[in-house]
């Protein structure tokens, strides 16, 4: 049996780079943060979290990537590049390709105080990662390539696995749905491929929600347009919620409007957030946000007028203080004492 030895060694060289991680750096370090296991489909909707520590006391400048501020693929050979091994999709992976990209004149770059710390994110299918099976992802800053005057150190974080599934039951039929309906558009037969099936809260809203509202992909869709509480100070919602201003007004996704959503605020949008809150906690008691949904339920309960409901699960959470979202009902909480 021949052998094609390029072939052989380009593959060994490839694994060579892929498994290159732990690079030692005495300035910064990387860390991988992302949902590792999801149904395939809504890649779009999941972050990957790219976080740059200076463990150092000193100020370090790492120049940006070329093509924004985020980390690309790594055949985007740049200075930050992600490397996936796992079944992604080229054609994916080129949609979020730009010609003529490359500053004129010096490179902007990131000025990182001593142990603060940078965070770049991009949605998953930006890396070709959306059919089912399992990958594993490695970030890198290609310090050795950058200008002079910035940090020229190579740093790897640590490989990060992820797996992508095949939906089931309901989800299956989303899925066997999306197809049909482009069919229908088109005219012409329309191939399954997992990933041309993206749902995001551009497209696919309205008929998801009103077919099929205890999806997985309704639970995700929803969850984009709740309130991300732990991100707020405690002391600015109460202020809000005294001047009733609390929930803000935004777009939300709406199964009952044309074109799939509603501006809502206050009350209405308090009401809004713990029916879909309450729904997805039901269906998917396993869904990653489960503790954020809880304390938008808390909180919204209190802005319609059921304290003691608001705050029981308030004091439930509140007694997880290992995750952020307990430690941010604590400190609510206090403001009440």
């Amino acid at each position: 049996m021949k052998i094609n030895l390029v072939v052989f060694k380009i593959i060994i060289i490839g694994i060579g780079v892929f498994f290159a991680s732990n690079v030692f750096s005495k300035h910064a370090t990387i860390e991988l943060k992302t949902i590792n296991k999801s149904i395939s489909g809504i890649q779009t909707l999941i972050e990957l979290n790219a976080i740059i520590y200076n463990q150092s006391n000193e100020v370090i400048k790492m120049v940006k990537s070329k093509h924004g501020n985020s980390i690309y693929h790594s055949s985007f050979e740049d200075f930050w590049r992600l490397y996936v091994d796992g079944p992604i999709d080229m054609n994916l992976i080129n949609r979020y390709r730009t010609v003529g990209l490359g500053a004129i004149g010096p490179p902007d770059y990131y000025e990182i105080a001593p142990k603060g710390i940078v965070s770049l994110r991009s949605p998953l299918s930006a890396y070709g990662i959306c059919n089912p099976g399992k990958y594993k992802i490695r970030a890198e800053y290609r310090g050795d390539i950058a200008p002079e005057g910035y940090l020229k150190e190579v740093i790897s974080s640590e490989i990060y696995e992820i797996e992508v599934l095949e939906p089931e039951g309901i989800d299956r039929l989303v899925y066997d749905e999306f197809f049909e309906r482009i069919k229908d558009k088109t005219k012409h037969s329309a191939q399954k491929n997992w990933c041309k099936f993206q749902v995001d809260r551009g497209k696919n809203v309205h008929w998801i929600l009103h077919e099929y509202p205890a999806s997985t992909y309704a639970a995700w869709i929803i969850t984009q347009s709740i309130e991300m509480l732990e991100k707020w100070e405690p002391q600015r919602i109460k202020t809000l919620i005294e001047k009733n201003k609390f929930p803000i007004w935004n777009s939300v996704p709406d199964a009952n409007s044309v074109d799939g959503y509603q501006g809502k605020s206050g009350r209405k949008k308090a009401e809004w957030e713990i029916q879909w809150a309450e729904l997805i906690i039901k269906d998917h008691p396993d869904f990653p946000f489960v503790r954020r949904l809880q304390l938008v339920i808390a909180v919204d309960s209190i802005v319609i007028g059921d304290k003691e409901k608001g705050f029981k699960i308030l004091k439930d959470i509140a007694k997880k203080t290992a995750i952020d979202e307990g430690k941010w009902a604590q400190e609510f909480l206090s403001l009440y004492e």
